[in-house]
C-alpha cells in the first residue's frame, strides 16, 4: 500500500514539475521575442501553432490541452485584448484546415527569422518544450489515487510532426548561415564559456540530441555570439571530443577571465556556467551502466561538474587572497 501511494504522490510531483517548466518556458519565449522587438499580436499567434497542432491531434481538444495552451496565451499576452482572446478561443474550439496550419508554420518561420540565430534557436527548443508538454496531457490515466495524463498514440504521432517541422525552421536558419559570411570574423576564445556544457556532455562517452539543443540554447545566455564561426567551431565540439589537455588550457583563459570581474558579477558568473552544466548533465537521463537507469546524474558527469566547479573556484579564491 505504501508503494501504491508513493507512486501516486510521485506522479503528482512529476505532473506539477512539468506544468512548472512549460509555464517557465512560456515566460522565456516571449521574454526572448521581446528581446529581439516588440512582437505583434499576429506573432503571438502564430507561437501557439505548435500546441495548437498537437492539442488536435486526436480530433479534439480536452480540458487539461485547452487550459495549458490558455496559460502559454496569457503568458504571451492574448488574453489582455478581447479580440486577441477570441482568436485563441476559436482555434481551440475549431479544428485547423492543413492549409491553415502549412500557412501558420510557414508565417511562423518567416515571422522568427528577423531574430538572432542564438536566440530563434533558443526559442524553437522552448517551443519543442510546449509541445511535449502538450502532447502529455492528451489522454487521462490513473495513477494509484491520482488521476493525471500521459500521451496517446495520436500524441505521439502528432508530435512527431511538429518535431519535424521545428526542425525544418532550425535547419532553414543554420543553412541560411551557412551561406552568408559574418560582418566580422569571430575569435574561437568567445566561445570558451561554452566547452565546460561540451565538457559535461561528453562525460558518459556520448551526446544526446537533447543535450546538443540545451548546448545551442544556452548561447545566448552565456553572452556567445552564434556567428557562422562560433556555430562552427561549436559544431566541431560536438562531433569531436576536445582533448583534456585543449579543455584544460581553455578552462585557464575562461578563468583568467573570470578574475578580471568584480566579485558580484565573477560569482554570478560561475553559478550560472555550473547551473547550465548541471542541465546538461540532467538531460542524459541517467546512468547507462544501472538497468533501472539510476541516477538523474551519471557518476561521470558529476565528478565533471565538481571538476569544473573546482576549476572555477580557483578564480574566487585567487581574488580574495
Amino acid at each position: 500500500m505504501t508503494e501504491f501511494l508513493n507512486q501516486s504522490l510521485k506522479e503528482f510531483e512529476q505532473h506539477t514539475d512539468n506544468r512548472e517548466r512549460f509555464v517557465a518556458a512560456s515566460r522565456r519565449i516571449i521574454h526572448l521575442v521581446r528581446t529581439a522587438g516588440e512582437p505583434s499580436d499576429d506573432l503571438a499567434l502564430l507561437l501557439l501553432t505548435p500546441m495548437i497542432e498537437i492539442a488536435w491531434a486526436d480530433g479534439r481538444v480536452g480540458r487539461a490541452e485547452q487550459n495549458a495552451v490558455l496559460e502559454a496565451a496569457e503568458a504571451y499576452g492574448l488574453l489582455a485584448n478581447q479580440a486577441t482572446g477570441l482568436v485563441v478561443m476559436d482555434r481551440l474550439a475549431t479544428r485547423p484546415s492543413a492549409v491553415e496550419l502549412r500557412s501558420w508554420w510557414s508565417d511562423l518561420g518567416n515571422s522568427l527569422n528577423f531574430m538572432p540565430m542564438g536566440q530563434m534557436l533558443a526559442v524553437i527548443s522552448l517551443l519543442l518544450e510546449q509541445a511535449r508538454h502538450i502532447a502529455g496531457l492528451g489522454q487521462k490515466e490513473v495513477y494509484g489515487l491520482w488521476r493525471g495524463y500521459k500521451a496517446g498514440e495520436d500524441e505521439r504521432l502528432g508530435l512527431g510532426v511538429v518535431e519535424e517541422r521545428l526542425g525544418r525552421l532550425n535547419e532553414g536558419r543554420m543553412n541560411a548561415a551557412a551561406g552568408v559570411s559574418p560582418a566580422t570574423s569571430s575569435h574561437p576564445d568567445e566561445c570558451l564559456a561554452v566547452l565546460p556544457l561540451i565538457k559535461v556532455a561528453w562525460a558518459d562517452g556520448r551526446i544526446t540530441k537533447r543535450e546538443r539543443q540545451l548546448i545551442f540554447d544556452s548561447l545566448f545566455d552565456l553572452g556567445v555570439e552564434p556567428t557562422n564561426d562560433n556555430l562552427q567551431l561549436l559544431l566541431k565540439w560536438l562531433e569531436l571530443k576536445p582533448e583534456d589537455e585543449f579543455f584544460e588550457a581553455s578552462m585557464a583563459k575562461l578563468r583568467t577571465g573570470l578574475e578580471k570581474l568584480g566579485p558580484d558579477a565573477r560569482s554570478d558568473k560561475k553559478y550560472s556556467l555550473l547551473s547550465q552544466c548541471t542541465l546538461v548533465a540532467e538531460a542524459s537521463g541517467g546512468d547507462t551502466t544501472d538497468a533501472s537507469g539510476g541516477t538523474k546524474i551519471c557518476r561521470e558527469e558529476v565528478e565533471t561538474v565538481k571538476h569544473i566547479a573546482r576549476l572555477l573556484s580557483r578564480a574566487i579564491e585567487r581574488n580574495r587572497g
